[in-house]
């Protein structure tokens, strides 16, 4: 991304958004360039690992760090960036600072037991038939593994990310969870003061349509996305309408497992779509499989600027959204038989079931809303 230049100087934000593979444009950084648009009175400067950061800020006078993903980033430099001396922002939009694996999502394809450091020796060796033994802490094996200076090294890295990640979120000076939920899940490990800001969403404009039983899935095409637990659940599914799904391939080998089921003739590919105008035009119910703790769930807003109802797995921040009965209905993740009958409900019901949409952040406030934090931070008031 190109830094947006203004007349003020000195009132530089440096973004921080990891895990962007080069010259691959990332969800986020998508999201926070186009937020950083509406933000007025300061210049904004990106840096997705630690080449570009300190290239960065040896050559420029940086006024806040804002961080919205650390993924890359290796533990030492949480320590490295609080040296600095520069007021840092954090955006939980992932939960890297908890989950080396960002998603807290296992290798085995499934939810982590949520216990700090327990599973995080069987993530690190990846999907293994030992990590089915290490999964449930087999003494014997660990400690046997643990000779292995590499794996060792490997697994107390895992094991202590959490305990990192939380120490540095002590040291900032503010913290921002889009989610009520992911604001409760930090809080259990004591930290205190964090903000809720929901995520904004621009108007999607959308003229009125004809019902037509169309489907949707919007999102990466991965296993923590449960593609395949929708995939399963239409199947069973009889009468007339059609799937299309829009994303990019995130896991080839789960996209090639499962791209059978994907007939061409009611179940549609449609690849990774940049206009949301062409992505919700040719949905009429959108479906949320996730199986993984979204920490928000913007699919969701998006779909109800498109005036679309919402079937979504009950997971992390994703009941927050759901209106039951008006706005969409809820499901049990990874219960595609559950996931089934709500489908056919909605299909078969959704000219008599009265829709009412709830109200979603716009992207304009929300950019309102981190100005005035810019502003309270780079003028010392937050200091």
């Amino acid at each position: 991304m190109e830094s947006i230049p203004i007349s003020i100087l000195n009132k530089n934000i440096l973004h921080i958004i990891g895990g962007i593979q080069k010259g691959n444009r990332g969800g986020i950084e998508t999201y926070i360039e186009d937020i950083a648009k509406f933000i007025g009175g300061f210049n904004h400067l990106f840096a997705s690992d630690k080449e570009t950061f300190y290239k960065i800020t040896d050559n420029t006078e940086i006024s806040i760090i804002h961080i919205h993903s650390l993924q890359g980033f290796e533990d030492e430099f949480y320590q490295e960036i609080l040296s600095l001396n520069i007021p840092i922002i954090v955006t939980l939009h992932d939960w890297y600072l908890i989950c080396p694996r960002v998603q807290m999502f296992t290798p085995w394809g499934e939810r982590c037991a949520y216990t700090p450091g327990k599973h995080c020796p069987a993530c690190y060796l990846g999907k293994t038939k030992i990590t089915k033994y290490l999964k449930w802490n087999n003494a014997i094996l660990s400690r046997l593994l643990f000779l292995i200076p590499k794996i060792r090294k490997g697994t107390e890295r895992y094991k202590n990310h959490w305990k990192k990640g939380i120490a540095f979120l002590k040291g900032v000076k503010k913290i921002i969870a889009p989610s009520e939920y992911v604001k409760s899940q930090f809080e259990s490990f004591g930290l205190r003061g964090i903000e809720r800001i929901p995520n904004g969403i621009r108007e999607i404009d959308i003229k009125s349509k004809t019902y037509k039983r169309r489907l949707g899935f919007v999102g990466t095409i991965a296993p923590h996305k449960g593609l395949h637990i929708l995939l399963e659940a239409v199947k069973g599914i009889s009468g007339d309408f059609t799937l299309n799904i829009f994303g990019k391939i995130g896991d080839k080998q789960y996209f090639n497992k499962w791209k059978g089921l994907i007939d061409n003739k009611r179940i549609f590919y449609r690849g990774e779509e940049q206009n949301q105008k062409s992505i919700y035009e040719n949905i009429d119910i959108l479906i949320v499989p996730s199986l993984w703790e979204e920490t928000y769930g913007m699919v969701i807003d998006e779909a109800y600027r498109a005036k679309i109802p919402v079937i979504a797995s009950r997971i992390g921040g994703i009941p927050e959204h759901i209106i039951e009965g008006k706005s969409g209905y809820l499901f049990e993740a990874g219960n595609s038989d559950e996931l089934k009958s709500r489908i056919n409900y909605v299909l078969n019901n959704y000219q008599t079931i009265k829709w009412k949409f709830p109200s979603v952040m716009d992207v304009r406030k929300y950019a309102e809303n981190l100005q005035e934090i810019y502003t309270r931070m780079g003028s010392g008031i937050d200091n």
